[in-house]
């Protein structure tokens, strides 16, 4: 699948640049695709019953006409979440309230244009 480089100018947690691997799409329940990538650096936060991390996340895109799937822009805007309590390998749809927010970041093609924020 693609491998693309995952970085923000927006979150200081994502800054950190990131190779990002697609594993599978999955879609919401409104129909909106998203995919479960692999990540080479863990993210992490944390809720009630403490500090987590993982180096699986789900991506979608940020705004209306961008295609996560197949993405013709470069950077490609996108929110990095994961699952609150389910299993990737078994999730087939997933709905806003499965998922924590990571933040906001962007998706480039190389490491390069990823850690210099370079947009096509």
């Amino acid at each position: 699948m693609e491998k693309y480089f995952l970085s923000s100018g927006e979150n200081k947690q994502l800054e950190y640049v990131r190779e990002c691997e697609y594993i599978r799409y999955v879609k919401f329940s409104t129909g909106k695709l998203a995919v479960i990538a692999k990540i080479s650096e863990p993210v992490q936060w944390k809720d009630e019953k403490g500090f987590h991390g993982s180096d699986y996340v789900i991506i979608t895109s940020r705004h209306e006409g961008y295609d996560i799937k197949n993405i013709i822009y470069f950077p490609t805007f996108v929110y990095v979440t994961v699952l609150k309590n389910k299993d990737y390998d078994l999730i087939e749809e997933i709905v806003a309230d499965d998922l924590i927010t990571i933040g906001r970041g962007e998706l480039y093609k190389t490491y390069d244009r990823a850690k210099n924020h370079i947009f096509d």
